[in-house]
């Protein structure tokens, strides 16, 4: 709904010529986000869930317009406060776990390990900005992606400008809802997935041409990621090189 439907509803609001149709519209979108923001597609350590399992093929392209419906409606009434909160913990996660590879642990049945793009680090700066102050972390952490991708952008000074330094990005985090720990140490980061409730294998077509993945990828496994997929071992289509 979020990556398929949510500007396609914002854009319908603005069409609408009667300005109390809009405004009791922009209402209901609000509610409308209020309420999904607990539907449980997004935990509170910031998971973003799909089919009942860390789905960063889907919650990476939900995430964006999310986040750009967030920064045009601040500071108005129908800012919704319950998805800012939970679109900053989901976005400040993938931002985390990603290298900027995601694990393909968490790539649910696509061959590629998600990236988090230049695009997608972005939405940190625009999130930063949704509240009153600044909000730091999210700044520190879009300044680390502006440094990874080489970007010196008039919000990345403003932010340098403010005091807010690149966020390190070094040490342990669990995202328990995920049942994993991700561990960043310099320009590595290892990824340990464990077992939850009921054995969910993965998603898969018929025509990808043999077991390109291998089994059991969404538990049960470790991956260490280097800063591109061929330091991981992952080669883009073809799947796993178990040599490596």
């Amino acid at each position: 709904m979020y990556n398929t439907l949510l500007f396609s509803r914002l854009g319908l609001i603005f069409l609408e010529e009667n300005p109390l149709r809009q405004w009791q519209d922009l209402m209901a979108m609000r509610r409308w986000l209020d309420l999904t923001s607990d539907n449980g597609e997004i935990m509170p350590d910031g998971t973003f869930t799909h089919h009942r399992m860390i789905y960063s093929g889907y919650g990476f392209p939900a995430i964006g317009p999310i986040s750009e419906v967030l920064y045009l409606t601040r500071g108005t009434p129908f800012f919704s406060e319950k998805m800012y909160a939970q679109a900053r913990r989901a976005l400040l996660a993938m931002s985390y776990y990603s290298n900027p590879y995601s694990p393909h642990m968490f790539s649910g049945r696509w061959r590629r390990c998600e990236r988090f793009s230049w695009p997608m680090a972005e939405k940190l700066a625009l999130l930063a900005q949704c509240t009153p102050q600044t909000d730091r972390e999210s700044a520190a952490r879009y300044l680390a992606f502006a440094r990874l991708y080489g970007k010196d952008t008039p919000q990345a000074r403003a932010f340098r400008d403010a005091g807010i330094t690149a966020d390190p990005m070094q040490g342990a985090q669990a995202l328990n809802y995920a049942i994993s720990l991700i561990h960043r140490n310099g320009p590595l980061m290892a990824v340990v997935r464990g077992q939850r409730d009921g054995l969910f294998v993965n998603e898969a077509y018929a025509n990808q041409g043999g077991n390109t993945m291998g089994r059991y990828v969404n538990y049960g496994q470790l991956q260490i990621l280097g800063q591109t997929p061929e330091e991981t071992g992952f080669v883009m289509d073809k799947g796993w090189d178990f040599n490596f």
